[in-house]
């Protein structure tokens, strides 16, 4: 059950990730204030993938 949990919070945040990644590179286009919204992408994708990682070694890792 604990596998199937972190399973699909992890699927959850990658999916959030890949949204960051499109969102990051569509900050590429001339607007105001570009750099804002590059580090708002950035954090918030790298934040959803290290969730992920976390996520995946929590339910992969047995009990004692």
């Amino acid at each position: 059950m604990k596998i199937m949990v972190c399973g699909a919070l992890a699927v959850i945040l990658l999916a959030v990730a890949a949204y960051c990644l499109f969102g990051f590179l569509a900050s590429f286009e001339p607007v105001a204030n570009a750099i804002t919204f590059r580090v708002f992408w950035a954090l918030l994708g790298f934040g959803s993938l290290g969730g992920a990682g976390i996520l995946v070694r929590m339910g992969l890792r047995r009990k004692k």
